[in-house]
């Protein structure tokens, strides 16, 4: 049973999913008071729910949602309460007020979790070494699904680069564009692939854009997850890039990257822990230290120099897949 939180205005297609839903709308972005006591009554529901159901586990994603499995557990100690902190949400807040309200939430649902699931091994050591719990720590990263494809060489033509994601300063997309401003479309071709989070910044990356030469960047809207695997394929680089403003950056965990290595595309990115870790140590792209157009343009040549993508083997899309990991998840409820 899922029980969602629908924060979007017009409800999703609920009948598509092999599982019952329960819905029960957050409105958020109406003053920052509302939208929290909008996130508590929905966690409250939540607990009703899980209650009712007299479920023998809960799953709570994010800490947004992750109070109501503590307060069932509160009220129902035999169930099995995994908190799925899939960011360290506090280390983005600014704010004191917020932060400590926050925290006292965070603090009540560790100490009431059986197990805390992080995407990433540096926030599960920094989180377990911030909180107090008898929690079980368990790494499951935002891993893609295998798929058994053959290897490719690199077709013929410009170097077909891709960025994938959302379109803001904070992601450097603008050093991204000033990297390809004054190479030739038959040098190099760059598709920028995603949303804009917010509207603002839609006319500073147009005005770059249109800087360059004709026929060598396309600003392209976001495909269905259902999609990637297929459009990655005709990508040579990925980039993915993240400003170190704080701690959920620097120990990020991004999900392109490892749809990157699912379809043999070399990967260019920062120089934090965890991405060094995956690309650095497999030798499959180039991680900077520092994040400039002038870095960007010369990390891509070196990827398709020294064939990063060649060393993609299927041993290292094996174990960058969720099937490396099933079995460990599917442990948590034994």
């Amino acid at each position: 049973m899922l029980l969602h939180g629908q924060t979007e205005d017009s409800s999703p297609d609920y009948n598509r999913y092999p599982f019952h839903v329960l819905s029960f709308r957050v409105i958020e972005q109406r003053g920052k008071l509302r939208t929290f006591l909008n996130q508590m009554r929905f966690n409250l529901w939540c607990a009703f729910k899980i209650l009712s159901a007299r479920c023998d586990a809960v799953v709570a994603v994010a800490l947004q949602s992750a109070l109501g499995g503590a307060v069932a557990k509160r009220h129902n100690p035999a169930l099995r309460f995994v908190y799925d902190c899939n960011e360290l949400f506090l280390e983005m807040v600014s704010g004191r007020l917020k932060k400590y309200i926050w925290g006292m939430i965070e603090r009540e649902v560790a100490s009431r979790s059986d197990v805390i699931l992080h995407a990433e091994q540096h926030r599960m050591q920094y989180f377990h070494s911030r909180y107090k719990t008898r929690a079980k720590p368990v790494l499951l990263e935002n891993l893609p699904h295998y798929r058994d494809e053959p290897s490719r060489g690199r077709s013929p033509g410009p170097v077909k680069v891709v960025y994938l994601g959302g379109f803001a300063a904070d992601r450097c997309c603008s050093e991204i564009v000033r990297a390809f401003a004054h190479v030739e479309p038959t040098q190099y071709r760059l598709d920028m692939i995603g949303f804009y989070p917010s509207g603002e910044y839609r006319a500073v990356l147009e005005s770059e854009v249109a800087r360059c030469k004709p026929g060598v960047i396309r600003v392209l809207p976001a495909v269905p997850n259902e999609n990637i695997p297929e459009l990655l394929c005709n990508y040579d680089v990925g980039l993915a890039f993240y400003a170190k403003t704080n701690l959920n950056n620097y120990y990020c965990a991004p999900n392109k990257i490892y749809d990157y290595i699912q379809s043999r595309v070399a990967i260019v990115t920062n120089d934090y822990p965890g991405l060094k870790a995956v690309v650095e140590h497999n030798k499959i792209g180039v991680c900077l230290p520092r994040v400039t157009p002038e870095a960007i343009l010369n990390a891509v040549r070196e990827c398709i120099a020294s064939g990063c993508a060649e060393r993609i083997t299927d041993d290292i899309r094996k174990r960058y897949s969720w099937e490396s990991q099933v079995d460990r998840y599917r442990a948590i409820f034994s």
